[in-house]
């Protein structure tokens, strides 16, 4: 059980940190 909630906290940082990489992209552009 503990491993399957580590796999889930991983990919919301994950999406997180992808989520911000391309605001900051975006906000390089202008």
């Amino acid at each position: 059980m503990a491993e399957k909630i580590k796999v889930v906290v991983t990919g919301a940082l994950g999406k997180m940190g992808m989520e911000t990489a391309q605001a900051v992209w975006m906000d390089n552009q202008l």
